[in-house]
């Protein structure tokens, strides 16, 4: 098979990448592959020139609306219309694309056929029959100590960066130190493909350079007045039941109006639905003392979850 059909199929990774995982193939080294399934995946850009779609608040990726008709960040709430085209180049090839772990799995298995290729599952623990690649989510970490690989593939950054969370950066950056620092053989390399080569936390870590990171991480946080900065309540409603879903939000929405608190955030969860139930998601900022008991006794009434300066909002 020619190497033009060979990196056009298996398009999820740049040429220097596919060069990479051959070279440690054929050295007989072992690969483990990491895609984040579970995060945002869908890039929307430009297939000409690569633009991204920036949100001009909060410069989070945005996203298309379902009937394609406007640009949405699902962090910030930024709205603007989208007229299919690309702002930076004009061009009407604008789509968004996604990769799945069974995607991947399935054509490097039909594309390396000699090759010993398997899925992570939360079952392996180390003592599993031999292979050349595995793939996986981050949980594939459980086993990076077990194995002397060669090489560590990122799939997407974006897909742990792209998801609207204000510290989605730092979970990032500590995945992929905690990562580096169970690997057992120093001369693994890892690779992180990007389209965004230049943000602050690649930089960090290719440096190896913690302070360098927490140093921007903290300035931009103290402009946002994001924690530690802040204090920042979740609550949390899930149901299947309209009615009842309804009358639990005007539950909290009375409570916050009647409190003269400010909404930071007010809409569907991401995800939106989870175990076949809906969620949505009330999100309030503070910067002096408030109720935070009055506010748990809330939630408790009407069976919504509460936390406290949430690790993922």
């Amino acid at each position: 098979m020619s190497r033009k059909t060979i990196d056009k199929n298996l398009s999820f990774f740049v040429t220097d990448t596919l060069s990479m995982i051959e070279e440690t193939l054929l050295r007989k080294g072992k690969i483990a592959i990491l895609h984040n399934r579970k995060g945002s995946s869908k890039i929307l850009r430009c297939e000409k020139c690569e633009y991204k779609f920036p949100c001009s608040t909060c410069n989070s990726s945005m996203t298309l609306s379902d009937d394609g008709k406007n640009l949405l960040c699902r962090f910030c709430k930024t709205v603007i219309p989208f007229d299919k085209r690309c702002p930076a180049c004009g061009s009407k090839k604008v789509g968004e694309r996604v990769y799945g772990i069974e995607k991947i799995y399935r054509l490097l298995k039909e594309y390396y056929p000699d090759f010993t290729i398997v899925k992570f599952t939360g079952r392996m623990d180390g003592t599993e029959e031999e292979f050349d690649i595995i793939i996986g989510t981050s949980v594939i970490k459980k086993i990076l100590g077990s194995y002397n690989f060669s090489l560590l593939v990122i799939v997407s950054g974006e897909s742990f960066l792209n998801i609207p969370d204000y510290n989605s950066e730092e979970r990032f950056f500590i995945m992929v130190n905690e990562m580096r620092s169970l690997l057992n053989n120093p001369e693994c390399k890892i690779l992180i493909q990007t389209r965004s080569p230049n943000l602050e936390v690649y930089k960090a870590l290719v440096e190896n350079n913690p302070d360098l990171f927490y140093t921007r991480e903290l300035s931009i946080r103290k402009q946002l007045l994001y924690p530690p900065f802040s204090e920042m309540i979740k609550i949390e409603i899930k149901g299947t039941k309209k009615d009842v879903f309804e009358r639990k939000k005007e539950a909290v929405e009375k409570y916050i109006k009647e409190q003269g608190y400010e909404l930071f955030y007010s809409g569907p969860a991401f995800p939106p639905v989870k175990k076949g139930k809906g969620v949505w998601k009330y999100l309030l900022r503070f910067k002096d003392n408030f109720d935070r008991d009055g506010l748990r006794k809330l939630a408790e009434e009407i069976d919504a979850a509460f936390e406290e300066n949430p690790s993922q909002i």
